[in-house]
């Protein structure tokens, strides 16, 4: 466990970079702070590092916005 890199403690507890969140939904990082300023979207500071998505918290998004046919 000592010789693990950020990015390795990141992937084991289910977060992603804003750039990470955004590739998975073929969206720019842009829209990814515009979906967490209307609300839509949690973005974690870690260490005031960099922005961090929840890979639950997208997967509930979509979810939400998905709709029945």
């Amino acid at each position: 466990p000592y010789n693990m890199t950020a990015q390795d403690l990141f992937e084991k507890n289910g977060l992603l970079t804003v750039k990470q969140a955004a590739l998975r939904l073929g969206v720019s990082k842009s829209m990814i702070y515009t979906l967490h300023a209307r609300g839509e979207l949690k973005i974690y500071r870690i260490f005031a590092k960099k922005g961090m998505v929840k890979e639950s918290d997208l997967q509930s998004m979509i979810e939400r916005r998905l709709e029945v046919a």
